[in-house]
């Protein structure tokens, strides 16, 4: 018995090696390091919504209707976009708790 095995050939990367995004981490680190050691963990989670509402705010009117990666898992306004980006913001936080002490 003869099993043809084709390579599938990947959707191609930009290539770069810093982003946009990259930069906004940046400049958010030293942010996740004060409240990772200053601020009680039980009150990160509020911390990181008002962090995403600072951020968020020129872009007031933006939807994540457009959005249908978002969409498909019922995140369908921008109280909702929020509340991911405040939690992924959370999840750096731990991280950096984690690296810094241990």
């Amino acid at each position: 018995m003869k099993i043809n095995v084709r390579k599938r050939k990947r959707a191609s990367r930009s290539g770069k090696a810093f982003a946009v995004e990259d930069l906004g981490f940046l400049l958010r680190l030293p942010v996740f390091v004060f409240v990772s050691l200053f601020v009680p963990e039980k009150r990160w989670r509020s911390v990181c919504l008002w962090l995403e509402r600072l951020k968020r705010a020129p872009e007031s009117r933006r939807d994540v209707g457009d959005q249908p990666d978002l969409a498909a898992f019922g995140i369908a306004g921008r109280e909702d976009r929020l509340r991911v980006d405040a939690m992924r913001s959370e999840h750096n936080i731990q991280i950096v708790r984690e690296w810094l002490v241990g």
